[in-house]
């Protein structure tokens, strides 16, 4: 048996206690910070019969990662992996305002969007997220985007042709 399911945050298979695969398809793309580290975004299409039934389709969205900033000096390849679309979350472990300057001057012309945490408001309270609306985009944005980016392993499917089809729906 196989059954898959719509959005459940993040893309998961598991097994339910008939022997029954379940695949939650996970949501197509980052919306905020409740995303942070999952990049597997996009779309599944099934080919029912077949082995790998469920061949998914990642497209490059938006996406959120949280670092200390400890961990940034430690590790210059993170800095190196940034790029327009990422929402980074600083957590300021360090106490040295200067040197945590430093930092969000190195990332801000890297990024979407730099916000900075202390250890303490980090530990206390991960859930009120401030969204500055200015640099969200729309749903219909965000997924064009997306499908701009889809190159198919099996070259069946056209970026522009996507497109075109999520317009007219």
């Amino acid at each position: 048996q196989r059954i898959i399911s719509g959005h459940y945050h993040h893309r998961q298979t598991s097994y339910i206690g008939s022997g029954a695969k379940v695949t939650y398809l996970g949501a197509p793309f980052a919306h905020n910070f409740s995303d942070v580290g999952d990049r597997a975004k996009g779309f599944a299409i099934w080919y029912p019969g077949q082995e790998d039934d469920l061949v998914f389709y990642d497209f490059d969205g938006p996406w959120y990662e949280r670092y200390s900033m400890s961990e940034l000096l430690e590790d210059e390849s993170i800095v190196d992996s940034l790029d327009d679309r990422a929402h980074i979350e600083l957590v300021d472990d360090l106490g040295d305002d200067e040197i945590s300057e430093e930092i969000i001057d190195i990332l801000t012309p890297l990024v979407r969007q730099v916000r900075v945490k202390t250890e303490v408001e980090q530990a206390v309270d991960d859930e009120n997220i401030v969204v500055d609306i200015s640099q969200m985009k729309s749903v219909d944005e965000i997924v064009l985007e997306g499908l701009g980016t889809i190159q198919s392993k099996d070259g069946i499917l056209d970026p522009e042709i996507l497109k075109k089809q999520y317009l007219e729906a």
